[in-house]
C-alpha cells in the first residue's frame, strides 16, 4: 500500500505570528525614524510653513500608529491562514492539495478548491485518503498529527520534491487527529482537522451541499468530463457538475462508466481496488480523442474502490462504494 515513515515526536510551537510581529515591529521603528528625519529636513527648508511642520509631526505619529496596526494585522493574518475556513468532508472522500511553501491549497473535493490551509471537519470513524500534487521545486511530505505535534499511527509520507502515489495516506478519522502538516514547512503548511459525528452540518461555504455521495441506479451509464484538474460529472443528473463524485453502487448490478470531451490531454478510465490495482482488466486505452471505446461495462463488486485516469491519477480520482 502506501509508503510510510516513522518520525520522532515533535512539539510544534506556533511562532509564526510572534516572529512576524517582531519583524514588522523592527521595520516600523526604522520607517518611523526615517520619516521623522525627512519631516525635520522639510520643515528647515520651509521656515515660513509652521502649519505644514505641525502637520508633518502629526502625520509621523499617525504613520507610526498605522504601521503598528499593520504589524498587528499581519500577525492575525498568519493565524487566519493556519486556522482556515471549516469544510465538512464526508466519509469516503479523497482530499487533494496543491503544494506551495506558503501553505496548502485545496484541489479536491470541489468545496476546498483554491482554499489555503482549509480546516477539515471529518466524520469520526470515517475512511479518508489525503495527499498532494504539484511541484514548486521544494521538498514536501504530508503527515497527520495530534494536538501535541506527534505523528498519529505512523501516518506520514516520505520527503520528496516529486509527488506520486506514495504521497497519499489512507486513514480512519479519530479524535486523536488535530492537523495535517508538511514536516519540512510545518509553520506555513498546516491545516486543522476537526473530528466529530456531525460533519455533514458544517461548511465554510454558504449553503453548499456537504454530502458528496451519489447513489447510482442499476443499469445507469455514468458519464464524466475528462478534465486534468479532476473528473466532472455529466450523467446521470445527480452528479452533473460535481468534481470527482463518490459513486454508491448496488452490489451485483450492471453499470457503464466512461468519459467524453477532451481538454487536449490524453486520458483513460480504469477501475481499481483499495490497493490501487486495476480490477478484472477494467481499463481503457489512453487517448485525447474519446469515443465509445472509452466506456467500460462492469458488474459492481465490493472489490471496486476507485475510478481513475492513469496519467492524472492524483487528481482525476473518485471513490466507489458498493453496497
Amino acid at each position: 500500500m502506501r509508503s510510510k515513515r516513522e518520525l520522532s515526536r515533535r512539539h510544534v510551537v506556533r511562532l509564526t505570528g510572534t516572529v512576524g510581529l517582531g519583524v514588522a515591529g523592527a521595520g516600523c521603528i526604522d520607517d518611523v525614524d526615517e520619516t521623522g528625519a525627512g519631516a525635520d529636513e522639510s520643515s528647515e527648508t520651509d521656515p515660513g510653513s509652521d502649519d505644514t511642520d505641525s502637520g508633518s509631526e502629526e502625520g509621523d505619529d499617525e504613520s507610526a500608529d498605522d504601521l503598528d496596526d499593520e504589524a498587528g494585522d499581519a500577525s492575525s493574518g498568519d493565524e487566519e491562514v493556519v486556522e482556515g475556513a471549516e469544510y465538512a468532508v464526508p466519509s469516503g472522500t479523497t482530499i487533494v492539495f496543491d503544494v506551495q511553501s506558503t501553505g496548502w491549497v485545496g484541489v479536491a473535493p470541489s468545496k476546498i478548491e483554491g482554499e489555503a490551509n482549509p480546516t477539515l471537519v471529518l466524520e469520526e470513524g470515517g475512511a479518508y485518503e489525503i495527499g498532494w500534487v504539484g511541484d514548486d521545486g521544494a521538498t514536501h511530505n504530508v503527515e497527520l498529527r495530534a494536538e501535541d505535534g506527534t505523528v498519529v499511527d505512523d501516518l506520514a509520507t516520505g520527503d520528496t520534491s516529486e509527488p506520486n502515489d506514495r504521497q497519499r495516506l489512507e486513514f480512519e478519522a479519530s479524535e486523536e487527529l488535530a492537523s495535517y502538516v508538511c514536516g519540512t514547512h510545518d509553520g506555513a503548511m498546516r491545516g486543522e482537522i476537526i473530528v466529530d459525528g456531525e460533519a455533514d452540518g458544517r461548511d465554510g461555504d454558504e449553503g453548499e451541499q456537504t454530502d458528496d455521495r451519489y447513489e447510482i441506479a442499476p443499469g445507469e451509464s455514468i458519464t464524466l468530463d475528462g478534465v486534468t484538474s479532476g473528473w466532472v460529472g455529466i450523467a446521470p443528473s445527480e452528479i452533473e457538475g460535481e468534481a470527482n463524485p463518490t459513486l454508491v453502487l448496488e452490489e451485483g448490478a450492471e453499470y457503464e462508466i466512461g468519459w467524453v470531451d477532451s481538454d487536449g490531454m490524453s486520458h483513460n478510465v480504469e477501475l481499481r481496488d483499495e490497493g490501487d490495482e486495476v480490477v478484472d482488466d477494467y481499463t481503457t486505452e489512453l487517448t485525447d480523442d474519446p469515443g465509445d471505446d472509452q466506456f467500460l461495462e462492469f458488474e459492481a463488486s465490493r472489490e471496486l474502490a476507485y475510478y481513475v485516469c492513469h496519467p492524472h491519477e492524483a487528481v482525476m480520482r473518485g471513490r466507489i462504494h458498493v453496497e
